[in-house]
């Protein structure tokens, strides 16, 4: 294996980051929108807001335990399916990140 490849398998990574940011934007601009109790349900409401990392672990609640699909909004369904589509991905990306230097043949 050529450490080449590692910094292939980096770019992935930042690729596919940023890619699921636009997602999650996508997802919480679409909630507010068009599902405000939803919205108001992840995000708190403007009394008493959550922080970022408690709506980032309510959005993954939502979209992991397929509450999406109650709604019947086919567009945020689809999205949905692709941030946990890049969820994966960059999971095994991250993987791949760490444990790839180790089957890195040593010349």
């Amino acid at each position: 294996m050529d450490a080449s490849l590692l910094f292939f398998v980096f770019i992935a990574l930042c690729a596919m980051l940023w890619i699921w940011v636009g997602l999650y934007r996508m997802i919480f601009s679409r909630l507010q929108l068009q599902h405000p109790e939803t919205y108001s349900r992840l995000r708190g409401t403007p009394m008493k807001p959550k922080n970022e990392m408690d709506g980032f672990f309510s959005l993954l609640h939502f979209l992991f335990l397929n509450e999406d699909r109650t709604l019947s909004d086919g567009k945020l369904f689809y999205v949905g399916l692709l941030i946990r589509l890049c969820s994966v991905i960059i999971f095994f990306l991250f993987l791949g990140m760490v444990f790839f230097p180790f089957f890195l043949a040593e010349h």
